[in-house]
């Protein structure tokens, strides 16, 4: 009944048309598929699809009927005639309302532009991977809560420290989790799925912990082809999950690589690095690169060496990855989105927020002997001054900050009374240490964090990525302790770690979706250190 009036409404417009126009129309209706093409005497075309029950994707204009659920979809492909024709239908069916989707179109004619919802994810995963880990089942649940949520056609997920902190021990555990993933998205439709797991720590040189996911709907497959980086050319995806975990550097549809040791030969050489995939959506190639950036070795060392010590490490290594990016790149990278999601481990400029969160305390340090021998009594706090001048006539001033950060043991921010330098257990705002960053009031500091956002500067460093405005709490480091899902561990600052960064083309395709949304997922859930951070957003591709 639905098919009949709709039809009818196409029969009545067409009728008017040619009396008003006084131009022949060829209208054909094909119930098979419930179309009808419509030829006006510019030889321009109108498709009108219908569908009952779900709606039609098409990259026609979609137009959702508020009755019956049915959906028609109207389409001209130039041409005066059935432009006209095609506004008096939609005025016709006036309680229908426009709704862009699409999939391969149902005419050579009808354009190649596509409706594409993407979802993107990254996240730390070391807390997840550990012999007595009990966040698993709730960190694997809240993801696929949010995918459902979201869905999208297609979804990028990006893991940082597969394997966790043991890595020799535990990099097991990752297979197991992963199928088990793939089998709650296939019952979501996302019967296909790619997922690269770097797991083998055997290879020193080159791993670096990374992987990468991606998921697509049936709908979407035949317009999805993966790109392979030896053949320079793109592969159409079958149908299927597939899982690579060896030999990572020869697959061709990846670039992996774990950043030159040369980058910061004085620190350990960490697990840090990337891999860079390349999807063509329909005509248009998107780049997604999961980036592990170098974090902060130690609290202390931020403050009584240089502030940008491991911040201008972090840009070399991300500026980096942009020259290798657009190296393997088809064209300038420039032209096409380019997606760079990962733990980037930025960090909150510490000059700025310590002077924020310690008004009116002084700075002091635990007792310090040059001969490396730390008392750690109240008693013999020194203030940074005095520990300076002990350093004057001492060696070379670069030696200088390397033996005050062996021999400071704590720095400690206080409020005396009157100025005083009498020391009062009660009166520590802030202690830090190496591993250790323990504020007075941690609830203050979480709940707060608005405050202290604009201390995020280090994104600012990059001029050619972009950013959608940041408006959830940090997302490190959160407790690791199930029972203690919203606090914060006494160990770093709080930082919003994990990021989606992109360049100019794939920030206009985002923000042409006025429903974007950037946030991070698990708020009242353990999900380990790192809350993951999602980006979804509609394009036409």
């Amino acid at each position: 009944m639905i098919l009949d009036a709709i039809g009818e409404a196409v029969m009545q417009s067409a009728s008017r048309l040619r009396k008003h126009a006084g131009a022949p129309l060829n209208v054909r209706f094909d119930r098979s598929v419930r179309r009808h093409s419509i030829q006006g005497s510019d030889g321009a075309w109108l498709v009108v699809l219908c569908v009952v029950g779900s709606p039609l994707r098409s990259p026609a204009m979609v137009h959702r009927c508020g009755t019956g659920g049915a959906h028609v979809v109207v389409n001209c492909v130039g041409g005066n005639t059935t432009r006209t024709l095609c506004n008096r239908l939609r005025q016709r069916t006036c309680s229908l309302r426009s709704r862009p989707d699409e999939i391969p179109g149902p005419t050579s004619h009808v354009s190649n532009r596509m409706r594409r919802k993407f979802l993107l994810v990254t996240a730390n995963v070391g807390s997840l991977f550990e012999k007595s880990c009990r966040i698993h089942d709730g960190w694997l649940k809240k993801l696929i809560e949010e995918v459902q949520k979201v869905s999208a056609d297609f979804v990028a997920i990006h893991m940082q420290e597969v394997g966790g902190k043991n890595y020799e021990e535990c990099s097991s555990q990752v297979p197991p989790l992963v199928h088990k993933m793939a089998a709650d998205m296939d019952k979501l439709g996302y019967s296909t799925g790619r997922a690269y797991l770097d797991l083998e720590f055997e290879v020193p040189d080159k791993y670096n912990a990374l992987g990468s996911l991606f998921f697509a709907v049936d709908a979407v497959l035949p317009r999805i082809e993966q790109y392979d980086f030896e053949e320079k050319r793109y592969m159409r995806m079958e149908k299927g999950f597939e899982m690579v975990l060896k030999d990572l550097a020869a697959c061709s549809k990846l670039r992996k690589a774990k950043f030159p040791k040369h980058f910061w030969p004085a620190i350990k050489w960490g697990r840090k690095g990337y891999i860079h995939c390349r999807f063509r959506h329909n005509e248009t190639p998107v780049d997604f690169v999961n980036v592990h950036l170098f974090h902060d070795e130690s609290n202390i060392a931020l403050i009584h060496e240089n502030p940008s010590l491991y911040s201008d490490n972090r840009k070399r290594a991300l500026n980096y990855v942009l020259e290798e990016a657009n190296r393997v790149s088809e064209n300038n990278l420039k032209q096409h989105p380019l997606f760079i999601f990962g733990d980037l481990n930025f960090r909150l400029d510490s000059p700025s927020f310590l002077n924020r969160i310690t008004v009116d305390a002084d700075q002091r340090h635990d007792s310090l002997d040059l001969h490396g021998s730390l008392e750690g009594n109240a008693g013999s706090l020194l203030t940074v001054e005095a520990a300076a001048k002990q350093l004057q006539n001492g060696p070379s001033e670069d030696q200088q900050g390397e033996q005050l950060r062996r021999t400071v043991s704590a720095i400690e921010f206080r409020r005396s009374p009157n100025g005083s330098r009498t020391d009062i257990p009660s009166s520590c705002v802030l202690r830090i240490e190496k591993n250790r960053f323990d504020y007075f009031n941690h609830k203050k500091l979480l709940h707060e964090w608005r405050t202290y956002l604009e201390d995020d500067k280090e994104a600012k460093s990059f001029p050619s990525l972009r950013e959608l405005r940041i408006q959830f709490p940090p997302t490190y480091p959160w407790s690791e302790n199930p029972d203690e899902s919203e606090a914060l561990m006494k160990t770093r600052a709080p930082a919003w770690c994990d990021r989606v960064l992109m360049n100019t083309a794939a920030f206009e395709m985002v923000c042409a979706d006025e429903h974007a949304i950037y946030d991070s997922i698990g708020k009242n859930v353990c999900m380990g250190d790192h809350k993951p951070v999602i980006l979804s957003f509609t394009s036409d591709v």
